[in-house]
């Protein structure tokens, strides 16, 4: 039941960026929504899989670098300085490189990703707080009012525990089954309670949108869109 809640929850935020059409929220709360729809997609073909006794496991690898990829891009909008920016930027297809490197000489296709799965999970814990700290001390308006603080807060509980959850599904696979389904309903709860969080992030990037927005950004880095190249 709560796998099934986990999943679903996940469009909540494309669902509040299409209550907000006409009016645009920024666009960093756009790409973490598209980053938890693309998120609710791969599950529902992982379990279409799952459920007609195919294996999976080769398409969670195929897909693993689409979600942490539009959410580092969504990270880099909120960034103080041009270099911040860039260096969020560059770390995508750093990451893709090597998990394209994982896959062809270390991660079967078949098997749990041991290697792939936490380094993408340390990447975004790393980067998400980055973003949260560096804006925190220097913002100029209650931080829970910001859509950042939310958004940047729910990344930071799931992917704090993603860290652990790929090795432990791993190890108790074949020998653990009850204690890895406990595990997971604990997982699903914690993701739950992060999707939420990120929701109400991309919702007060909607109110601020709809009443002329305020920033907790200076003037000099309030960003509605990507920078041009």
């Amino acid at each position: 039941m709560l796998d099934n809640v986990a999943i679903f929850v996940q469009l909540l935020p494309m669902l509040i960026v299409l209550t907000a059409l006409p009016r645009r929220v920024s666009t960093a709360a756009l790409f973490t929504a598209y980053a938890f729809l693309f998120s609710f997609i791969e599950d529902c073909v992982s379990w279409w899989l799952s459920r007609h006794g195919a294996p999976n496991l080769w398409f969670l690898h195929l897909a693993m670098p689409v979600f942490p990829a539009l959410l580092i891009w969504s990270l880099s909008l909120w960034q103080r300085s041009e270099v911040s920016r860039l260096a969020f930027r560059v770390t995508i297809p750093l990451f893709v490189i090597t998990w394209a490197a994982l896959l062809l000489w270390v991660e079967p296709l078949g098997a749990f990703s041991f290697v792939g799965g936490p380094i993408r999970s340390v990447l975004l814990v790393t980067l998400t707080c980055y973003t949260l700290v560096t804006n925190a001390r220097q913002s100029m308006s209650p931080v829970w009012r910001a859509d950042w603080f939310w958004i940047t807060t729910g990344i930071l509980l799931s992917f704090s525990s993603r860290v652990i959850r790929t090795p432990l599904s791993a190890s108790l696979v074949d020998s653990a089954r009850a204690e890895l389904i406990r595990m997971d309903v604990i997982f699903n709860a914690i993701d739950v309670i992060a999707t939420l969080l990120v929701s109400w992030g991309v919702y007060c990037a909607k109110r601020e949108s709809a009443s002329g927005g305020f920033s907790s950004l200076p003037s000099r880095w309030r960003v509605s869109s990507p920078p041009r190249s």
